[in-house]
């Protein structure tokens, strides 16, 4: 318990009733399958897609090249936790809408809200609090990792009423992040066709 200082050590061993547990706002989902048997092609999901925005980006790939640990299955709306080296905080959440097919990676945990908006749980589980936490069920040294299951006792360091006005909150800034999002692809799609149009313009492929 070296990571926790005094006062936070006390507050996890005195947790209460009046304490948020992860558990209360989100379920632990681990349905599996072997997405060669399934599909030609599907969206897969590794820690390094996850963003230090918080959002989570997949790539398509052919289901004969998936790797023996593309085995979850995942949703809009997952929030996933990397298992591995959990100082470094690979925490996000999953929002492209062409994910049906997505698959992640057995080395991230998969949160799915149930009462929590997915941004929201992403910056609590980001918190220091939350982190020290986890690290005190990490094991090994050479691959550090945590078991999963740890998360579901996890304490948020948010009161319950709370949850309900920053839930309003993370919803507005998701519009706007939507927009934000759609405005730069937009923006990035219009350079590429004018890069393109001078590039043939004046002969240089």
């Amino acid at each position: 318990h070296a990571s926790l200082n005094e006062q936070e050590y006390s507050i996890i061993q005195n947790a209460g009733k009046s304490f948020v547990r992860l558990h209360e706002v989100a379920d632990l989902v681990n349905d599996r399958v072997d997405p060669r048997r399934l599909y030609k092609e599907f969206q897969y999901i590794e820690i390094s897609d996850i963003q230090s925005s918080g959002i989570v980006f997949s790539n398509l790939i052919e289901a004969i090249n998936a790797p023996s640990r593309a085995r979850k299955q995942v949703k809009i709306g997952d929030v996933l936790v990397a298992t591995v080296r959990p100082e470094q905080k690979k925490i996000g959440y999953v929002i492209n809408r062409n994910d049906k097919k997505a698959i992640c990676t057995t080395g991230l945990a998969v949160l799915r809200p149930k009462s929590i908006e997915p941004s929201l749980l992403v910056e609590l589980l980001k918190s220091d609090f939350v982190t020290k936490q986890i690290m005190r069920h990490n094991i090994g040294i050479a691959y550090p990792a945590v078991d999963e299951n740890c998360f579901l006792e996890l304490i948020l360091p948010i009161d319950r009423d709370d949850i309900g006005k920053l839930n309003q909150t993370s919803i507005e800034v998701e519009v706007l992040k939507s927009k934000l999002l759609a405005m730069e692809n937009n923006f990035k799609e219009q350079v590429n066709k004018l890069s393109m149009n001078w590039v043939s313009g004046n002969n240089l492929s």
